[in-house]
């Protein structure tokens, strides 16, 4: 409250409101934009970290490499969201440990269904395939 954000955040969007396309993310960058700290990639692992993709270079393979070996927060991106049900990330397990201990944890019949549908999409999935490979190759990195 001290900072003022909220008058702050009216006046950026209002200004750049035709460009902004990830709301939050988008208006933090602006707001910060002179005033931010870059972290380590680690503190970001994306889900593309653990599948390569051209269309995020922001950072080196031997970040991604690092990032991927010892995520600090892992962050479930694009259609790599454990609760989506053709999720092949190769860390979605840990989603699930933690989901379960909370109220929204699933019961027994979910878990089960949820097994069985990753069993069926690993065995045709060559993307799933190429993701698992690819965490294995990092996991001999560290």
């Amino acid at each position: 409250r001290s900072l003022g954000l909220r008058e702050a955040v009216s006046q950026a969007f209002r200004k750049n409101a035709d460009y902004i396309t990830l709301q939050d993310q988008d208006i933090l960058n602006l707001l910060f934009l002179e005033t931010y700290k870059e972290l380590p990639l680690r503190w970001n692992a994306n889900s593309s970290v653990y599948l390569p993709n051209d269309l995020e270079a922001g950072y080196t393979r031997d970040e991604a490499i690092e990032a991927a070996a010892s995520p600090g927060i892992l962050h479930f991106t694009g259609d790599r969201k454990p609760w989506i049900e053709r999720c092949n990330h190769p860390l979605a397990d840990i989603y699930w440990e933690y989901r379960d201990q909370t109220p929204w944890r699933e019961t027994g019949a979910q878990k089960a269904r949820r097994g069985l549908r990753r069993a069926l999409r690993d065995r045709i999935s060559s993307s799933s395939r190429r993701m698992k490979r690819r965490f294995r190759e990092l996991e001999k990195t560290r």
